[in-house]
């Protein structure tokens, strides 16, 4: 029976895992402790290890970020095919290799609102709970600011250094 392979949580606060390297090629039979892949998140890189027996096969391909629980592979018997149509299951790995198409931009870029010549963003915004909820009373589009906190994150001024009610 077809063993799913998930990528694995590693903390309390990690939102996704970048797989860097497949360290077993497709079809490789694996056993517990047999190392799988590289992952990197935002705080460590690790290799990850297998946690069944059976010939792995990867449902992601290399270089691709998912969030933790996301499938990235099966364990299978002898003789076992892929399941297909796994409600869990990411897109197969054929369908995300990277493919270098010259007419397609790489990531879709936000304009930033500011003086001439504002920097552009891609990919998600990093708002504090204190930015966002301010934001929200305030009836304030944040995509259209621009973060003064570290890394470009927007954070409402109290959360640097203090707390509330401190």
């Amino acid at each position: 029976m077809a063993v799913e392979v998930l990528l694995p949580k590693l903390g309390l606060t990690m939102e996704t895992g970048l797989i860097e390297e497949w360290l077993v090629p497709p079809g490789t039979p694996v056993k517990p402790g047999d190392l799988l892949l590289r992952l990197a998140t935002d705080k460590v890189d690790v290799e990850v290890e297998a946690e069944g027996t059976g010939l792995f096969h990867p449902a992601v391909a290399s270089g691709v970020e998912l969030p933790p629980g996301s499938l990235i592979g099966w364990l299978l018997e002898a003789g076992e095919q892929v399941p297909s149509g796994t409600g869990t299951a990411a897109a197969p790995l054929a369908a995300l290799a990277p493919e270098a198409s010259p007419d397609a931009p790489a990531q879709t870029q936000t304009p930033v609102v500011g003086e001439p010549g504002a920097i552009t963003r891609t990919g998600r915004l990093f708002v504090s709970p204190n930015a966002r909820r301010v934001a929200g009373q305030r009836g304030v589009d944040i995509a259209q600011l621009n973060g003064t906190g570290p890394g470009g994150r927007y954070a409402h001024p109290a959360d640097h250094g203090k707390r509330e009610g401190c």
